[in-house]
């Protein structure tokens, strides 16, 4: 019966773990905004890092009509300031793994207040548009090394002569 008590209890909390992000925010920090014209695979609850380290997510996505901009707000620990030329940018954990928001802090003094948003972004790579490019180089490589092995026809001279 004791074992069973445990099991269950060690199960509640990794699915408290689980759903809370770890405990992480638990309720407090603060917000900030970010403005993209590409977040391909950037949802709710996707990582904010900031020196390796998860900070923070992304609390909601919006679009901005006028910019033609996706809105990207991330909640924020209460104890991480960022300065205000700090900078985030969209990447990917590996070739093929989850995309997370990076934060490069800047060097200013003034630091982002709460609902503040963050003015240097930079999109990230759509991995299939780099695909798609390195697989068109290569084709233009193949016709070209194809081109340059066209056999010689010697029987023709210039101007018709044999």
């Amino acid at each position: 019966m004791a074992v069973g008590a445990a099991v269950f209890v060690s199960a509640s909390v990794f699915l408290v773990f689980a759903f809370t992000g770890g405990g992480l925010f638990n309720g407090a920090g603060y917000s900030v905004v970010a403005k993209f014209r590409q977040i391909d695979g950037i949802g709710v609850g996707s990582a904010v890092h900031l020196a390796g380290i998860k900070i923070g997510e992304v609390s909601a996505l919006g679009f901005d009509a006028k910019l033609n901009q996706a809105v990207v707000t991330m909640r924020l620990r209460s104890d991480v300031k960022l300065p205000e030329d700090t900078a985030a940018q969209i990447v990917t954990d590996g070739l093929l793994g989850p995309k997370f928001v990076k934060l490069e802090p800047g060097g200013a003094d003034e630091t982002i207040p709460p609902g503040g948003r963050l003015l240097y972004v930079q999109d990230g790579l759509i991995i299939e548009r780099i695909l798609q490019k390195l697989i068109e180089n290569a084709e233009a490589n193949r016709r070209e090394r194809l081109e340059r092995r066209k056999p010689c026809r010697c029987d023709e001279r210039p101007g018709g002569a044999k």
